[in-house]
């Protein structure tokens, strides 16, 4: 035949006495390892109770340390686009006036030249 577990403790933690609760430890064998975890388990709670404190009292420090994070990576995103362009814009910069350097302006065939107008080294419009 199998012994039926105890299962007083639980009525008697909450609506008994605390005489009657160890009355029933010292008889019953079962409510008396139930006892022992519930101790352990308070045990765990107060050693954990002091960082459940800080976290009560900082609820919000997971939400700052994400957002620094974010505002730290958009910076250094924003910093390499404006670095990557300013290259570009050297690079092409350059080029333009590479370009420029090769060309050969053809005065006399100039649109404005044609039009009679006074026309630069570049072949635009001078204004005097």
């Amino acid at each position: 035949m199998t012994k039926k577990k105890c299962k007083k403790y639980q009525e008697l933690y909450i609506f008994g006495s605390e005489e009657e609760l160890n009355e029933h430890i010292n008889i019953c064998q079962d409510c008396k390892k139930e006892h022992e975890n519930m101790q352990k388990l308070s045990s765990m709670v107060k050693e954990v109770k002091p960082f459940i404190k800080y976290a009560e009292k900082n609820p919000n420090r997971k939400i700052n340390i994400y957002k620094h994070a974010a505002v730290f990576l958009g910076l250094i995103a924003v910093i390499s686009i404006v670095g990557i362009n300013f290259n570009i814009v050297n690079v092409s910069n350059k080029a333009a006036d590479t370009n420029l350097a090769n060309l050969d302006v053809d005065l006399e065939n100039s649109v404005i030249a044609q039009m009679g107008l006074p026309v630069d080294d570049y072949g635009l419009l001078r204004i005097e």
